[in-house]
């Protein structure tokens, strides 16, 4: 694997670090009792214990790849195609005919509550972008 560095001004590696703090704050684990959970890759970072209902015609996606893609793998074996986003590197440290590399980040708020992902293989092409929309509510109903 071949990692490239990231150079931005300190400032915006602090913005940035600041967001994620903010969006990891949200996240409240819930017991499911009657639910079957799966740790899902290798223990310690990296592996996920997650509800096991998945069906294998649902895609995965990851966003940033490091140098052990144990729970990509394990996903992929279970019959999941894994989209893995990362435009750091420019190859994954392990194949399978499931994985997907897209050279894609993260990049900044586009507007209150949206991310846009871009690609950095814009030179002369139409530079490829999608918006997801992170909604946070309380409550049920």
């Amino acid at each position: 694997m071949t990692l490239r560095a990231v150079e931005e001004p300190v400032v915006v590696g602090l913005k940035r670090r600041r967001l994620v703090f903010d969006a990891l704050s949200l996240l409240v684990p819930f017991d499911l009792p009657r639910e079957r959970k799966v740790r899902i890759g290798e223990p310690g970072d990296g592996s996920y214990v997650m509800v096991d209902r998945l069906r294998a015609s649902q895609p995965v996606m990851s966003f940033g790849v490091g140098p052990s893609v144990e729970f990509e793998m394990e996903m992929a074996e279970r019959g999941h195609s894994v989209f893995m986003f990362d435009h750091t590197i420019d190859s994954l440290p392990a194949t399978h005919p499931r994985f997907n590399l897209v050279p894609r980040g993260h990049h900044g708020w586009a507007a209150a509550g949206e991310r846009t992902v871009h690609s950095r293989r814009a030179h002369g092409q139409v530079a490829v972008r999608f918006t997801t929309d992170f909604e946070v509510g309380r409550g049920g109903g």
